[in-house]
């Protein structure tokens, strides 16, 4: 069985050979192996765009993904809850369980998740939430079942409450099964109400609720062992994958109607799917929290090297980063979260940029849209991404370049060194206390074993070391050295020579960073952690446009063989 795994994203490991400090904000990766598939690592695995034009992809095999069973996450189940009874009932139903979908981390190898085993903690959740709607139910008897006190219409009900939490029409054997549980209630004697309540309780308890299927008709494709997924389980997975939420009437209708077969079929839910407010907010999110912007809410900043930074900044930042995003995604090419220059900041944000804000066409919360200095450029120097990736009293070069790396390059980094400690101790003419953050990358990345690993990656922390720890630009660090941005990409990117975090932004836009993004998305979609290969392969067949935008991106990864299809 093959479920979905959770990964803190973003979460670094500390691989600075040339320093012993230990920074809080960066915490060790959570891997694990989904159950039915290959191990699994925080970062995405290889890079898709880095080597990747002088590899060999075959081209007749593609990516291979078994069949199997998908739980819902927490925050896909709280979705489902708000499609089934309402935002209001959702919310009570599912009060003090932190079900919010927004607490749904983005792993770029599985799809969201809160664990990478279904844990004792998780079940004990799931029953508590479906006692929680029984009981709303039995509360709210005739307002949610639009019933008087009569079992027909509760088995009615109940029933009709089971396709729509199933996602599909139910087979005989289940709609009996369902029945069973409300005739229980009533040969016992229990009152109407309490009859619901025992078959919404048993529903939301059915793996058919907690669950999406991914195995295909039944006697489909045995010659060849691919078979492409079912309509209804198309129709989920598509609704899943796009706005976070069960299928919708129109997904529902057309599964019904067996009209999915396709990629001309899907493309038109696609499409308006990708348009609509639910699936834009979700997608947003999604991609956020990709990009590491819930790391920002725990970074530790201490106050007496940063004494005006405090939460009311923490959330000035965030919001803008929300507002980057929303006018971002749907106006630009996907090299635009890169290069844009466009920034909506309050007067907080106008000073740390040093820009002006304007004096009118402020919003509620005082945010108007400015143009940013030419030493800023996309999301890599935004404030707020900036000091999520950084240390307690000051950035950090490892943590931001590790971040670049895995994130926008898909670099696969080396497993973090158990014996640090006394790989330390015995590397040699170590930099002297005080050396400056250029002193001890190159260090690091010219003294064995350091090199292998640092080489790859601390080019890009050097980059962004013109920005503070709360991303002010700087232009000497903290002892008053002048900072040197200047460096050469790893020969993975392209190797070129940039200067500054505009223009490495720059320089990762194009090919490099949409072939990652489109592996990421692909195994997010797919909930599963395939091989790095496959997967990148997959992600380059599927990233041919000319600078795409993001719903072409996400577009190709919908109507992909290897979405709609799975082997045995």
């Amino acid at each position: 069985m093959k479920t979905r795994s959770f990964y803190l994203l973003g979460a670094l490991l500390l691989a600075a050979c040339g320093s012993t400090n230990r920074n809080p904000n960066q915490h060790a990766a959570t891997a694990g192996s989904s159950a039915g598939g290959a191990p699994a690592t925080a970062n995405g695995g290889d890079g898709a765009g880095g080597d990747g034009d002088s590899e060999a992809c075959p081209s007749n095999v593609g990516l291979s993904v078994p069949a199997g069973l998908v739980r819902l996450s927490f925050g896909e189940v709280n979705a489902s809850l708000t499609q089934l009874f309402g935002a209001d009932a959702a919310a009570i139903i599912a009060q003090e369980l932190e079900l919010d979908a927004a607490k749904d981390a983005f792993p770029p190898l599985a799809a969201t998740s809160e664990g990478t085993i279904i844990t004792d903690t998780r079940f004990l959740t799931g029953d508590k939430l479906a006692q929680n709607a029984g009981a709303y139910v039995r509360e709210h008897f005739e307002a949610v079942t639009k019933c008087a006190a009569t079992y027909a219409c509760v088995t009615d009900f109940v029933t009709t409450f089971a396709q729509r939490a199933f996602r599909r029409a139910l087979t005989s054997d289940e709609q009996s099964a369902v029945e069973r549980v409300v005739v229980g209630a009533e040969a016992l004697g229990a009152p109407p109400e309490q009859g619901a309540e025992y078959g919404v309780y048993a529903v939301l308890e059915s793996p058919h609720f907690l669950y999406r299927t991914e195995l295909g008709p039944s006697a489909a494709a045995a010659a060849t062992g691919e078979l492409r997924l079912s309509d209804d389980e198309l129709a989920s997975s598509l609704s899943f994958f796009l706005t976070g939420a069960p299928p919708d009437q129109a997904l529902l209708d057309a599964a019904s109607a067996h009209d999915l077969g396709g990629p001309d079929q899907l493309a038109p839910h696609v499409e308006r799917l990708l348009a609509s407010a639910a699936g834009r907010q979700h997608l947003e999110r999604t991609l956020g929290n990709y990009l590491g912007r819930p790391n920002l809410q725990t970074v530790v900043i201490d106050p007496a090297v940063y004494p005006d930074f405090n939460r009311g900044v923490v959330g000035s930042m965030d919001r803008e980063l929300t507002l980057f995003l929303k006018n971002t995604l749907w106006k630009q090419p996907v090299s635009g979260l890169l290069t844009s220059r466009t920034a909506n900041v309050n007067a907080t944000l106008a000073a740390l940029y040093g820009v002006q804000l304007p004096t009118s066409g402020l919003d509620a919360d005082g945010f108007a849209e400015v143009e940013l200095p030419e030493n800023r450029a996309g999301w890599l120097t935004r404030a707020g991404a900036l000091t999520a990736r950084s240390r307690p009293d000051g950035p950090s070069v490892v943590g931001r370049a590790i971040w670049v790396a895995s994130t926008f390059t898909c670099a696969e980094l080396p497993p973090f060194p158990e014996n640090m400690a006394d790989l330390l101790a015995t590397l040699p003419d170590q930099p002297p206390p005080g050396a400056s953050q250029r002193e001890l990358a190159e260090y690091r990345m010219e003294t064995e074993p350091c090199d292998s690993c640092h080489v790859e990656f601390d080019q890009y922390g050097l980059a962004l070391d013109e920005f503070d720890g709360v991303g002010r630009y700087r232009s000497t660090d903290a002892q008053g050295r002048p900072i040197d941005p200047a460096v050469e990409l790893p020969a993975k990117v392209g190797g070129a020579k940039v200067t500054g975090g505009a223009e490495l932004s720059k320089a990762l836009s194009g090919e490099i960073f949409a072939a990652c993004l489109t592996k990421s998305f692909l195994q997010y979609a797919l909930g599963f952690a395939a091989d790095s290969k496959a997967a990148r392969c997959e992600a380059k067949s599927l990233a041919t446009a000319e600078n795409p935008t993001f719903t072409d991106l996400l577009s190709s990864v919908a109507l992909s063989r290897a979405f709609a299809t799975r082997t045995r």
